[in-house]
């Protein structure tokens, strides 16, 4: 039935192991957990792990959750993140019961890596997310519980397997909740530390300077507006954004013309540039001269040593 969640009655935690979890490849105890969490065990709503990422989702009630001593209210279909460290209190409006399940994973679970940085990045910001749900029943909370009943259902049964199938599943979560940003949904920011959120895309960009990304893009992704995010970029590394990726990708083209024999224009656009005039121009001018001579002179360098 839409928008509604039907989960065992019994509050999964992770001292329960699947068994020869401790032996198989499969094992997830201390990498991952699953709670459901009513007004009677609220109590239970802290995590054991301060380095856990938090995921919560409201089945049904209006619990209010205490962030970083701010209060946010939610009901039936909100979400609640956020990131490791984190301090979350949880209580009932007018002692009314409530239900929510509860998802916590440490960010070495999802083995992050090129495919999941960018999805995993605005929930170790620093910086907590609560987003109001659709208490109509919509196709996307339709959609999310779907979701969630797979991850339930699979983190109960503990098959063989069940670290991969509930590893894919955390990352469909989070591009679910990486749309519901970029779609503008109603979203409230716990705003943590900026210059934290500020080094985490740094992180990010350092692995992926060489595709197209831009301000705005990296400004969303820490959940800042793109001005207080650019002034924050500048005070962290003494550059503008365009500034600091153009250098990464000036220093791996100089990597590439020493040691490799790749053509001119073919590390211009392994370094991300979309122009060769653009990249001997930016090279010209941050390097003092131009590709071709630059390699030609680290070769007579090399052959002189020999």
């Amino acid at each position: 039935m839409k928008g509604e969640i039907k989960l065992n009655s019994e509050t999964d935690s992770l001292n329960r192991q699947c068994p020869g979890c401790l032996h198989e490849p499969d094992g997830i105890s201390g990498q991952f957990m699953l709670k459901r969490i009513t007004r009677e065990n609220s109590g239970d709503f802290s995590l054991p792990f301060p380095g856990m990422v938090q995921l919560d989702y409201v089945v049904r009630g209006k619990p209010a959750v205490t962030v970083g001593g701010r209060e946010i209210g939610l009901e039936k279909g909100s979400l609640l993140a956020a990131p490791p460290g984190t301090e979350c209190v949880l209580s009932a409006k007018d002692g009314r019961d409530f239900e929510l399940l509860q998802i916590a994973f440490l960010p070495t679970f999802l083995n992050s890596g090129n495919c999941t940085d960018a999805y995993l990045a605005p929930f170790l910001s620093r910086c907590s997310h609560s987003w109001k749900g659709d208490t109509c029943g919509g196709e996307r909370q339709y959609e999310l519980e779907e979701l969630l009943r797979e991850v339930s259902g699979e983190y109960r049964a503990h098959r063989e397997g069940c670290r991969l199938t509930i590893r894919a599943d955390l990352v469909r979560l989070l591009v679910y909740f990486r749309r519901l940003l970029e779609k503008g949904r109603e979203h409230t920011a716990v705003p943590g530390t900026p210059k934290e959120s500020v080094l985490c895309s740094l992180r990010y960009i350092r692995n992926h300077f060489t595709e197209q990304i831009s301000l705005d893009q990296m400004a969303r992704m820490v959940m800042l507006s793109p001005s207080y995010y650019s002034h924050l970029f500048k005070l962290a590394t003494k550059k503008t954004f365009v500034e600091y990726i153009n250098l990464l990708r000036i220093q791996k083209a100089m990597d590439l013309l020493r040691d490799t024999d790749g053509l001119i224009v073919d590390i211009c656009y392994e370094c991300g540039f979309q122009s060769v005039n653009h990249f001997n121009r930016m090279f010209k001018s941050l390097v003092g001269t131009s590709p071709r001579e630059y390699r030609k002179r680290k070769r007579n360098v090399l052959v002189a040593v020999c």
